[in-house]
């Protein structure tokens, strides 16, 4: 498949992507504001759903599902399938982005000190592969959290 430079990187068209970041920023301008976000938050999914039966299970639709669901344990099933088909499609960039939340998931919810650590090496290797000055920093953070959470 040949990109427009303007797509992301999995191939979703500038133009689709454009209506999902729209409804992403409502949704947060409404949470900022203290204002109920549910109808962005529903427009947003129904968006991504019809968005899946135009371009299959894409990583940037299923991580973005995975940012927006409020269920804990259908995010990370939703990280790792995009973690998964970004690494089918060579996609670099949703390979960092997704290991990048992956690795956020685990410091949040520290179940698993060995998952932190795991995805957190995932993260800094698809970096040499994607930079970003964002997960640059990111990765920082995560370091530091891991070392703050180190078990004795």
């Amino acid at each position: 498949m040949k990109l427009n430079e303007l797509d992301t990187s999995d191939g979703i068209s500038d133009n689709d992507w454009s209506a999902v970041e729209d409804l992403v920023l409502n949704i947060v301008n409404q949470s900022a504001n203290g204002q109920d976000d549910q109808s962005f938050r529903l427009a947003l999914l129904f968006k991504l759903e019809s968005l899946e039966e135009q371009y299959g299970r894409l990583p940037s639709l299923l991580a973005t599902q995975a940012d927006f669901t409020d269920d804990r344990t259908q995010a990370l099933v939703l990280l790792k399938e995009a973690y998964i088909n970004a690494g089918k499609l060579n996609d670099y960039k949703n390979l960092s982005y997704v290991s990048a939340s992956l690795s956020e998931f685990y410091a949040e919810d520290i179940v698993s000190y060995e998952k932190l650590c795991f995805w957190a090496e995932i993260f800094k290797t698809n970096l040499k592969q994607y930079e970003d000055d964002y997960l640059n920093e990111l990765v920082t953070t995560i370091n530091e959290y891991i070392e703050d959470c180190k078990p004795v």
